[in-house]
């Protein structure tokens, strides 16, 4: 049932109801309420009058059932389901066994499922089985053609068929799809807010879809096609929408440096009252007055991406930013008293050597050093947290041809990062699991069959 502590920011008023939608998230109520994706698609399939919407969420080993009414899933003239990662493929068949449906579409009759989502674009082989319709664009385009067809009723096969980034599941011939980008008008942002996501009671705003950068291992930019940045007005007025309901709002993007008004967008937001979180940013086009407002905005919380220390593994992903930069940031954050610094690197790079680890292990020193040297000053030594994650190889991306490396490996080099950063007083390392991230490239790259998938999904409840 509805949680009586959300909040929503619009009213969806309805006339007689013409098709009902079970909208799926294969992941908890927690991560499903976080996600802008799957919130832009709840708002715009809301805003038609005809439509009744309902959120389906991953609730465990137990038959899934609508949050708002209790309602089962064979009770809706179609099942919406959002990709947002390989893995929640995994999910999305765990919820379709609970609930009784069949899994494979030639054994299901109604009601038809549309799955999409970026993780779509990489899982495409088998939704061909699961699936009755793959989408790969933009929701804002999609629904206009995918609403129209399904209140038509019958043959709505043939309707959808010639769309483009809409794909009837039987005409998928390969296992990957490229996602089809759009320019749209209005920024993703969350329209519920909720005491009980990952954000909680936090507003995400989209300040800009793709990215400038090509880094050879991100799909952001290798998939969204041309970059798009919405205006510092539209931000503003959306944020209006959040004025009475929260304080918190947190500007989303794949590199937030790269808005032309990105500095203006924080003037605007702090000036109605708002308390700013940013998802990222690119090191070395911060300038100081920057840098503060994001440290002043963040609780004094300081997050940075180097990925690689060496110069040649640098050269690998395509991220030529200098140590030095990094160094010169963590200097100018901990002059106005950084709580915590966070940073994030790879693991498992093409040619990698321990000599590679090393560079990593000595560039986290030096920030560890600097972090403290105005500990007496300020009365306390910032946190420094190393999220260190494997490399998982993507299609799409400049790395798609190369092999993952084994889990095993990965382990012993994770273990030796801990070891060498051990006994540097309040540094803590974290990270994606090895095997969690192997079960992404063998999502990605289709290493799995179909019954192997399903079997996982039965078996593996940590998934």
């Amino acid at each position: 049932m509805r949680r009586p502590d959300e909040v929503f920011l619009y009213s969806y008023p309805k006339e007689k109801i013409l098709l009902r939608v079970a909208l799926i998230f294969p992941q908890r109520y927690e991560i499903g309420m976080a996600s802008l994706g799957f919130q832009g698609v709840y708002h715009l399939l809301q805003s038609y009058p005809f439509l009744s919407v309902e959120r389906f969420f991953y609730e465990g080993d137990v038959r899934p059932l609508s949050y708002e009414t209790g309602r089962p899933l064979e009770e809706f003239d179609v099942m919406m389901a959002s990709l947002s990662f390989e893995v929640d493929v995994v999910v999305l068949v765990r919820m379709l066994l609970h609930a009784g449906i069949p899994l494979l579409r030639k054994e299901r009759k109604a009601p038809p499922l549309v799955v999409g989502g970026i993780g779509c674009t990489l899982v495409a082989g088998y939704l061909r089985e699961i699936a009755d319709v793959v989408v790969v664009t933009d929701a804002e385009l999609a629904l206009l053609y995918l609403v129209e067809a399904f209140v038509s009723g019958e043959g709505w096969e043939k309707r959808l068929k010639t769309k483009e980034g809409i794909f009837l599941a039987e005409d998928i011939g390969t296992h990957h799809l490229s996602f089809c980008s759009h320019p749209v008008e209005v920024p993703l942002h969350t329209v519920i807010l909720t005491p009980e996501n990952e954000f909680p009671m936090r507003g995400l705003i989209e300040v800009s879809r793709s990215c400038l950068y090509q880094c050879a291992f991100c799909l952001v930019s290798h998939l969204y096609g041309k970059y798009q940045s919405f205006s510092r007005e539209k931000i503003r007025t959306i944020a209006q929408h959040y004025a009475g309901h929260t304080t918190r709002i947190g500007l989303v993007a794949a590199t937030l440096t790269n808005h032309p008004e990105f500095e203006g967008i924080i003037d605007d937001l702090n000036a109605m009252g708002f308390e700013l979180s940013f998802s990222a940013f690119r090191v070395e086009t911060l300038s100081s007055s920057l840098l503060d407002k994001i440290i002043a905005n963040e609780k004094k919380t300081l997050v940075l991406a180097p990925e690689a220390a060496s110069e040649r593994m640098k050269r690998v992903i395509r991220k030529m930013i200098p140590n030095e930069i990094f160094l010169k940031r963590v200097e100018e954050a901990t002059k106005v008293g950084i709580k915590r610094l966070k940073l994030y690197f790879l693991v498992g790079l093409p040619g990698e050597t321990e000599d590679d680890l090393i560079a990593m292990v000595d560039l986290i020193k030096r920030m560890v050093e600097i972090s403290k040297s105005q500990a007496k000053i300020f009365g306390y030594v910032p946190e420094v947290i190393v999220d260190v994650n494997p490399l998982v190889p993507k299609p799409f991306t400049a790395l798609a041809g190369m092999e993952m490396e084994d889990v095993k490996q990965l382990k012993k080099k994770i273990r030796f990062l801990k070891q060498q950063l051990h006994g540097l007083g309040r540094v803590f390392v974290s990270g994606e699991s090895p095997r969690r991230a192997r079960l992404q490239y063998d999502l990605s790259w289709g290493k799995l069959s179909l019954h192997e998938l399903w079997k996982l999904s039965e078996e593996d409840s940590e998934v």
